[in-house]
């Protein structure tokens, strides 16, 4: 059964020139984790002689259910997802473009995958496929058979042909810790993993400093934070406080007013307390709201939650201040020296000639 995207092989690639393979990557490893998966692995297969076979990206998330194919396949530049949530109140769900599914398409010709999901009869798998010939089809290779298996998507791409995969040692590498880091550390208490051949991601390299902290409102509320001080930026994600619930769902995020200052201070702060466990988020919140459907942005405990959380990146980004300055001001010195170094190597040549 092969089924037509409602869109011109030249408008997905018009729309794709500019997404690099090491974001075509990332987004399907977001992919995997809106669909609720806690672990992904990213597998990278190599050829003798060094170039990329194949790339998998493997992850325990509910798998693509065949029922809701054409919606999530058929529709480009549009996605449920763009309904199910917002990015800029919660990392719930990340895609919404959805055009992750077609990014394989600037570093190769064949895209396939292998799904499984949970259906009235029980889990069944099937298999859909994509190649750069026909991007404007999609073709299901088989129909959904039981599976002993739980749910899944294994995306495999092959017939690679970019030359930048020589550098996935390091800058792929290194791109991947920017674009998921502050996720990882947001869903660190629930065990989400991102394995790169078998070993996990590990980003500690890109963080500058940490810091716990805990307390108690006027109230007797309860609530503890997890500061983090990256020392590079961070990909997309902008410097955000991070609302948990108890269980450490995340409730919401709210950017710092510490963003483009132009000092490369970039942060992320995780607060967990039992009033996000029932806390309104929507922005016409009304005194006294909280005492009919828990608590919101206007509640005295949250406030001072919040100015609490305020008050430490005051104080973090005091000495890191200092610290950067007097980097620049050593970086400064050295070049006035490298400065008097090369007017007195030339003054001396200007004295030998005269």
């Amino acid at each position: 059964m092969r089924e037509k995207v409602e869109v011109t092989p030249r408008g997905i690639i018009n729309s794709l020139r500019k997404v690099g393979p090491w974001e075509a990557i990332s987004e399907y490893i977001w992919n995997g984790f809106d669909a609720g998966a806690t672990q992904v692995d990213l597998v990278v297969e190599e050829s003798e002689l060094g170039s990329i076979k194949k790339i998998q990206i493997t992850d325990n998330g509910s798998g693509i259910a065949y029922e809701e194919l054409p919606q999530k396949f058929k529709k480009f530049l549009d996605s449920e997802k763009s309904i199910a949530g917002s990015s800029k109140i919660s990392s719930s769900i990340h895609g919404k473009s959805g055009i992750g599914r077609m990014t394989f398409s600037v570093m190769a010709t064949d895209v396939e995958w292998r799904t499984r999901f949970t259906s009235p009869e029980g889990n069944k798998a099937y298999t859909i496929r994509i190649d750069l010939k026909s991007l404007d089809k999609y073709e299901v290779k088989n129909p959904p058979t039981p599976s002993d298996k739980p749910t899944g998507t294994r995306v495999t791409i092959s017939n690679i042909h970019t030359h930048m995969w020589r550098e996935f040692s390091t800058v792929g590498i290194e791109y991947l810790k920017a674009e998921f880091a502050w996720f990882l550390e947001l869903n660190k208490t629930k065990n989400y993993s991102l394995t790169v051949n078998g070993e996990k991601l590990n980003y500690e390299s890109i963080i500058g400093s940490r810091y716990d902290f805990s307390g108690y409102t006027k109230d007797g509320t309860y609530y503890t934070g997890h500061y983090i001080q990256w020392s590079s930026k961070l990909n997309d994600e902008m410097s955000r406080y991070y609302f948990l619930k108890s269980d450490g769902q995340e409730r919401f995020k709210e950017t710092t007013s510490f963003n483009r200052k132009g000092d490369r201070y970039y942060h992320s702060i995780y607060i967990t307390s039992d009033i996000f466990d029932n806390f309104s988020v929507t922005e016409d919140d009304t005194p006294g709201q909280e005492s009919m459907m828990g608590f919101s942005r206007k509640s005295k405990q949250f406030h001072e939650i919040r100015e609490t959380a305020e008050e430490l990146l005051r104080e973090r980004r005091r000495p890191y201040l200092k610290e950067a300055t007097n980097k620049i001001i050593d970086i400064l010195k050295r070049m006035r020296h490298s400065l008097d170094t090369i007017i007195a190597m030339y003054g001396r040549n200007i004295v030998m000639k005269n």
